[in-house]
């Protein structure tokens, strides 16, 4: 809500796209290996090198911690990476359904 308060948009949309990431590559991952253990660990690693270290690798700040990162445009990136990840998500689910 602070974000929303003091009017930081580009940090705002940065927060949306990772809070949309998340779930939806969780979602996916979960789907296609009928586990919780890949995206665990997936996590783990992209969380680490990621938004705790922003500035090591700015590509994969997917919440948008630096302001480099949000400025070149990765929350766009992880944003989409989100509709691509629940696209494979559903097609999952559809080839589980069929066989």
């Amino acid at each position: 809500m602070n974000l929303l308060f003091r009017g930081e948009w580009p940090a705002l949309w940065a927060w949306c796209a990772g809070a949309l990431f998340v779930p939806s590559l969780a979602l996916a991952l979960g789907t296609w290996s009928q586990s919780n253990l890949l995206f665990e660990i997936v996590y783990v690693v992209l969380w680490y090198v990621g938004p705790l270290h922003p500035v090591d690798i700015p590509g994969l700040d997917f919440m948008g911690a630096a302001d480099a990162s949000v400025a070149a445009g990765v929350p766009l990136h992880f944003a989409l990476a989100a509709g691509v990840a629940l696209a494979l998500a559903a097609a999952g689910r559809w080839v589980r359904m069929r066989t």
